[in-house]
């Protein structure tokens, strides 16, 4: 018990009737934005959306410019010369594992939105 109450002791009022101040609700219900259970179910939200994002651009297709410089000169001694190129790269078939993935991404914001009382 002094482990939840400490050291020092509670005053408690003789009167049968406490008063006790009532807090405003307006003062209350402008609070619950700024909680911290609030503020970690909404980012944990942002994070799920953002991951379903993710998992859908994983599935279009990816342009890269390759640019290599090689610093060793060939048997004349001669510099090498620098390549360019241009990479297409597209996994245009996973077995709908990629949507699976980003439907199971929706759900958890979903759930974490439904869980916060987060409006959709």
């Amino acid at each position: 018990m002094r482990r939840l109450i400490g050291d020092k002791p509670v005053m408690i009022p003789h009167a049968k009737e406490w008063r006790l101040p009532i807090a405003d609700q307006n003062t209350l219900l402008s609070r619950i934005p700024a909680h911290p259970n609030v503020i970690r179910a909404e980012s944990s939200v942002d994070a799920a959306q953002l991951q379903a994002q993710v998992v859908r651009s994983s599935s279009l297709p990816q342009l890269n410019w390759v640019i290599n410089k090689t610093t060793a000169e060939d048997g004349l001694g001669r510099e090498q010369p620098l390549q360019t190129s241009l990479a297409v790269t597209w996994a245009a078939f996973s077995g709908g594992s990629t949507r699976a993935a980003e439907r199971a991404a929706l759900q958890r914001a979903e759930a974490g939105r439904h869980e916060a009382g987060i409006p959709g």
